[in-house]
């Protein structure tokens, strides 16, 4: 996939539940369009959907440490508490780490 001069008005698109185009390439596991949507230099690795979730949240949800990686090195901010209740809260982070021992 080749980016083009409209690819900020693509990343910027939302679906009906508030996910952008980043959040969704890594909902589908397709961690070669997240490396094309950033490198674009487009897409928002800080956006939020209707739930509060982010990309590098469905990366972690998903076990998807190839987009992980790819979003943690375009900036994405690992420090957001997680919108959704899993036993107790926890920080982003710390999922981070009790994944990765």
């Amino acid at each position: 996939m080749k980016a083009h001069e409209d690819d900020s008005f693509v990343a910027e698109q939302v679906d009906e539940r508030g996910n952008t185009a980043l959040i969704r390439a890594v909902q589908l596991g397709r961690s070669d369009l997240v490396e094309t949507l950033l490198n674009s230099q487009q897409a928002n690795t800080s956006n939020k959907n209707q739930v509060g979730d982010t990309a590098l949240h469905w990366a972690c949800y998903r076990g998807d440490w190839i987009s992980v990686a790819a979003l943690l090195s375009h900036g994405a901010p690992f420090e957001v508490r997680l919108a959704r209740q899993v036993a107790s809260e926890f920080s982003l982070s710390a999922a981070v780490l009790l994944a990765h021992p």
